[in-house]
């Protein structure tokens, strides 16, 4: 597993560093490269499969299909290895040597593990898909095909924190009614979200047994990319994986 920021990398100009995105202007020969970067990173034989992300609840699978999910309806796709998985917010793969990956730049990245029975998700949570609930529609496909909580752990990744995240009140008031513990104000006093808290929240009342958060702000962080802080830049990512060898 894996979070990167922008350091490295071959990306130039406000992509500058280890950009792993096509769809911001970037070369798309140096997204090439950085992906390149990481595939060599996670040393296995398939490269990693990304996501054309659309703050969504859509769940692609790589790996068997459960036939029933509990909770909210959510879609739930077949994902292929090494391909990006169209209009999909998150991925569930099944098995050893499936490196999968989710891009941000101040969205949540979400990475859940359970390695006793080899089942990993990269999910991209922004503001409408993590209230909409796609981390605990995630963690219930993962459940479906095997997973359990007490042997699941979640990784929460750098991300607009509480701190600079700021929201106008009746926005901050909606999300905290649909992810609670998400609500609080910034570092000036202004309405403001902090979405990793909420997933927090969120995942430990599906009584995941390991949450871990990590404290870097990527507004005011400037080893990250942020949209917030400038709308032409890069993505880093979240990347998971079990392996092989």
């Amino acid at each position: 597993m894996l979070f990167t920021a922008r350091t490295g990398g071959s990306s130039t100009g406000p992509y500058q560093g280890l950009n792993l995105a096509h769809h911001v202007g970037d070369d798309p020969g140096a997204v090439d490269h950085n992906r390149r970067l990481i595939d060599v990173f996670t040393a296995q034989n398939n490269p990693v499969t990304w996501m054309d992300q659309v703050h969504g609840r859509t769940i692609g699978v790589i790996g068997r299909i459960p036939a029933t999910i509990p909770g909210p309806p959510v879609e739930v796709v077949p994902a292929t290895i090494g391909s990006t998985s169209p209009a999909t917010d998150a991925l569930v793969a099944c098995g050893t040597g499936i490196p999968v990956g989710v891009l941000v730049a101040d969205c949540v990245p979400l990475i859940m593990v359970d390695l006793p029975h080899r089942i990993v998700a990269a999910v991209h949570a922004g503001r409408r898909g993590a209230a909409a609930g796609i981390a605990e529609s995630t963690f219930q496909v993962m459940a479906a095909v095997g997973a359990r909580p007490d042997t699941t752990a979640a990784f929460i990744g750098p991300s607009a924190r509480g701190c600079c995240y700021e929201v106008d009140q009746a926005t901050a008031l909606q999300v905290e009614q649909q992810l609670p513990g998400s609500a609080r104000p910034t570092s000036t006093g202004a309405p403001g979200l902090d979405l990793a808290a909420g997933l927090h929240h969120q995942l430990s009342r599906l009584d995941v047994k390991t949450i871990e958060i990590s404290d870097r702000c990527t507004i005011c962080d400037t080893d990250y990319f942020s949209y917030r802080r400038a709308h032409t830049t890069g993505r880093q990512a979240g990347v998971v994986w079990i392996g092989s060898r």
